[in-house]
């Protein structure tokens, strides 16, 4: 297949597995965003109107996913590392992240201001963006997302491409669903355990209400101290110590495992599959 129908594969290819998996699990991103939301599970909504925000997590899915895949496979043919293919995999998933969080942030960041606070509009968040915070506003959380992006796929790709070579996680001796699905949700569940302490601070920082937000992005690192609006990762984790604990670290560990080992086993499994499939289809392009 010539590189013009690798790259529309892998662009539809995303855009399937990146909207089955948010469209499907979304309830459980819910939870898991009240569970870490400072105001508490049941003042932001509880089990409440369980699909706010979905409008514009399903806007932003496809998109997002097939800019992830289509920078991940190329770095994967591209980068140098070939004779290290661990660290080959581990530096594709980290520019692809990184890439695709041009677009993720802001849907993340009205996604979940609709999830935390349900009686607000997509319309009103977003009205409410512009005026206070700027169009800045819309990146708030920007840096902490990839930090957590970066390490999860660090762990979550090289695991993957391993699985997909191992014999020992073969489930049969031909191809299947249950084995694409699997391979996805291992990779997946482990990868969330370990980064849920940075997504807990992304969330924190994205939902926390601050009276202005212009400013650079080594403010969200060191915390001004003469303008207590302001937020930062410093502070974030100072609140967090203080009234948590290091149990606060793992606010929404067990929805996040579970929606990510199911949604690693959507997402990464429905890529493989419809990726094997329509390798064929434009293999002449």
């Amino acid at each position: 297949m010539q590189s013009y129908g690798k790259a529309l594969s892998h662009i539809i290819d995303g855009a399937i597995a990146g909207t089955a998996v948010d469209t499907i699990l979304f309830p459980l991103d819910t939870i898991k965003t009240r569970l870490q939301s400072n105001a508490g599970f049941f003042k932001s909504g509880g089990f409440k109107k369980i699909y706010s925000g979905i409008g514009a997590a399903f806007v932003g899915s496809a998109p997002t996913a097939a800019i992830f895949f289509i920078t991940y496979e190329f770095c994967k043919r591209n980068l140098i590392y070939h004779n290290y293919i661990v660290l080959n995999y581990m530096m594709s998933a980290a520019v692809a992240e990184s890439v695709s969080c041009i677009i993720r942030v802001p849907i993340e960041v009205i996604k979940q201001r609709r999830q935390a606070f349900f009686s607000l509009s997509n319309d009103k968040i977003i009205r409410d963006i512009l005026l206070k915070e700027g169009l800045l506003g819309f990146y708030r959380g920007l840096l902490p997302t990839i930090l957590r992006e970066i390490p999860f796929s660090f762990v979550q790709y090289p695991l993957w491409e391993y699985f997909k070579k191992s014999q020992k996680f073969k489930i049969t001796s031909e191809y299947n669903f249950v084995d694409a699905y699997t391979k996805g949700a291992l990779a997946g569940g482990v990868a969330a355990a370990l980064t849920t302490p940075l997504d807990v601070i992304k969330t924190k920082i994205i939902l926390a209400k601050v009276k202005y937000l212009f400013y650079m992005y080594k403010r969200i690192l060191f915390y001004n101290q003469k303008d207590n609006s302001q937020i930062s990762i410093i502070k974030i984790c100072k609140d967090i110590n203080l009234n948590k604990g290091f149990k606060g670290y793992f606010a929404g560990l067990i929805p996040r495992i579970m929606w990510i080992s199911i949604g690693g086993a959507i997402f990464l499994g429905t890529y493989e599959i419809t990726s094997k499939n329509f390798e064929k289809y434009f293999k002449n392009y």
